[in-house]
């Protein structure tokens, strides 16, 4: 049966190890800063439109009905990337 020490010993070794882990040590660590999330929000919302829009598209649809269902025309490819907006019908 392990001491006391020898469990303390083996812990702050665990501890060291998680803590050499990239993002692991809460030292480290630094909070997203509002900008950061608001941008992240925007781009989030971007592509999810950008994906909607595509659901709709018939060249995305064509592009698809070739194996790649993930795959986006060159117009929402863009959208979604942030090069420009797409085209739509609406």
């Amino acid at each position: 049966m392990p001491s006391e020490r020898q469990k303390k010993r083996a812990i702050a070794e665990g501890v060291r190890a998680l803590r050499d882990r990239p993002g692991w040590d809460p030292r480290r660590f630094q909070a997203e800063s509002r900008t950061e999330r608001v941008k992240r929000s925007l781009e989030d919302a971007r592509v999810s439109e950008a994906l909607s829009d595509a659901d709709q598209c018939p060249a995305c649809k064509e592009l698809r009905d070739q194996g790649d269902a993930g795959a986006l025309c060159q117009e929402h490819l863009r959208e979604a990337m942030g090069l420009g907006t797409a085209v739509t019908g609406k």
